[in-house]
């Protein structure tokens, strides 16, 4: 038995292969949509050729319709396939669902394994079986058991399509808003603690430090006074001849003498000199 966090786990690993299918949103809510509709006739073993060839004349995906058609299987046939008999029984009548029950349960008995088969040839023998009974029916059970069975899956193909193309847009839109928030952080901490060049004349150069930890800055090659503007937060300069605290708006001037500077803090603030020639 499955338990609910082994459920939750497989339908989170659904939704996000559902999300991130081939093909537009509207070619995978039209897979769904045909594989529950085509899942849910009686025609047990081809369902999933069935779904392949009409997903390729609606130019859907065609590997999603696998998940809606592996609803019917063995183990839930007796109980679907009772369920559309049922409706459309009621509306044209027919043989007892009782004598369908017994039909469902000899196509839902896997056969006898013979010495020497492989599971390929039992596969295959499993289908034929099932087509076997479903083309024994006779025409009275057989009209209400398709009647039924397009009724019900129409009415689950058409909510499935509209539930499914609203997921994968959705889905598709947040993964794009979390790629680029995920991008504008790497750009944000690419310039973290380094001075990046805002603009630059014969007159004076301006780069932003975006501050978060600390920064020592080398003027060894730089003839010129160097200006720190604190844009925002709070900075700590220290130089030779000491330390300054800046906070938003404030200034200090670093003469030309001092061959380094380490910044401590967490803030933005503009580097501004005169470049060299």
């Amino acid at each position: 038995m499955f338990s609910g966090r082994r459920l939750r786990h497989l339908l989170r690993r659904f939704l996000r292969l559902l999300g991130k299918a081939t093909g537009t949103a509207h070619q995978i809510a039209l897979g769904i949509a045909i594989g529950f509709f085509v899942g849910w006739l009686p025609i047990v073993g081809i369902q999933m050729a069935v779904a392949i060839v009409v997903c390729q004349f609606a130019r859907a995906n065609k590997l999603v319709p696998i998940f809606p058609i592996w609803l019917t299987n063995p183990v839930t046939i007796i109980p679907v396939y009772s369920f559309n008999y049922w409706v459309g029984w009621k509306i044209v009548g027919g043989p007892p669902l009782a004598d369908l029950v017994v039909v469902l349960g000899k196509m839902a008995t896997p056969p006898d394994p013979v010495p020497g088969t492989g599971r390929m040839e039992l596969w295959w023998e499993g289908i034929r079986n099932a087509l076997h009974e479903l083309l024994a029916m006779g025409w009275d059970m057989q009209l209400p058991l398709w009647l039924g069975c397009v009724i019900v899956g129409t009415a689950l193909a058409v909510p499935s399509y509209y539930l499914t193309y609203h997921f994968v847009e959705s889905f598709r839109k947040a993964l794009t808003h979390k790629k680029q928030r995920r991008q504008e952080r790497v750009r944000r901490e690419a310039g973290k603690n380094r001075a990046v060049p805002i603009t630059s004349c014969a007159e004076f150069a301006v780069n932003l430090i975006d501050l978060d930890g600390g920064l020592e800055r080398d003027y060894l090659n730089l003839d010129s006074f160097v200006v720190y503007l604190c844009l925002c937060g709070e900075v700590i300069v220290r130089c030779e001849g000491g330390a300054e605290s800046l906070m938003d708006a404030e200034t200090v001037l670093i003469p030309a003498a001092f061959e380094s500077v380490k910044l401590t803090g967490k803030g933005k603030l503009l580097e501004i000199y005169i470049p060299q020639p």
